[in-house]
C-alpha cells in the first residue's frame, strides 16, 4: 500500500501535538505580558487625560472640585468602577467625578464642559480616584490614581511616590 494512502502513524501525532504544545508554552506568556503592557498604558493614559481635564475645570470654574463652587464637601472623587480595597483616602465622603468633568451637577459659574466625554473604570473595573482632600489639606497630594491590576490602592494620600503597581500622576 502507498505510504500517502495510509495517512499519520501516531507517532507522527504526537511529534505534531507536541510542537503546537510548544509553540503556545511559548507564545502564551508573551501574549499575556503585550495584554497587561496594554493595560497599564491605557490606565495611565486616562490618568492624564483626568488630570488634564481636572486642571481646566479649576481654570475655567476658579474653584477645585471638592464640592458646589468649591465647598469642602468630597474627600475624594471616583469614576465609575469598584472602590479599590486599602483606600486611604476614603476617610472622607466621596463624590463622582462626572459630577465635576462630564455633567455640570452643581451649576458651576464659567463651566466650560464636558472636559471629558466619560469618566470609565480603570482596565481591571476599578474606579479612578482623585484625592481633591489634598487641594485644602496640605499634608496631603492631590493624586489622580488607578490602583492598578492588583485592584488594591498601595498609593497613601500623604505619599510622595506611587506604591505597588499603582498608576496615578500628582496634580502640582
Amino acid at each position: 500500500m502507498n505510504r500517502l494512502a495510509r495517512g499519520f502513524t501516531l507517532i507522527e501525532m504526537i511529534v505534531v501535538v507536541a510542537i503546537i504544545v510548544a509553540l503556545a508554552g511559548v507564545l502564551v506568556p508573551i501574549v499575556t505580558n503585550e495584554l497587561d503592557d496594554a493595560k497599564k498604558s491605557s490606565a495611565q493614559a486616562t490618568v492624564n487625560r483626568l488630570a488634564t481635564a481636572l486642571t481646566q475645570y479649576m481654570k475655567d470654574t476658579g474653584f477645585a472640585p471638592t464640592g458646589k463652587n468649591g465647598l469642602k464637601e468630597f474627600h475624594f472623587l471616583a469614576s465609575k468602577g469598584d472602590l479599590p480595597t486599602q483606600n486611604d483616602f476614603a476617610d472622607g465622603a466621596v463624590g463622582s467625578t462626572d459630577d465635576f468633568l462630564t455633567n455640570d451637577t452643581f451649576s458651576v459659574r464659567n463651566w466650560r464642559g464636558p472636559y471629558l466625554a466619560e469618566t470609565p473604570s480603570d482596565p481591571w473595573g476599578s474606579a479612578y480616584l482623585v484625592n481633591v482632600n489634598g487641594f485644602f489639606n496640605g499634608k496631603e497630594r492631590v493624586w489622580v490614581i488607578s490602583a492598578g491590576p492588583n485592584r488594591t490602592l498601595e498609593t497613601g494620600a500623604k505619599s510622595t511616590t506611587l506604591g505597588g503597581d499603582d498608576i496615578g500622576l500628582f496634580i502640582d
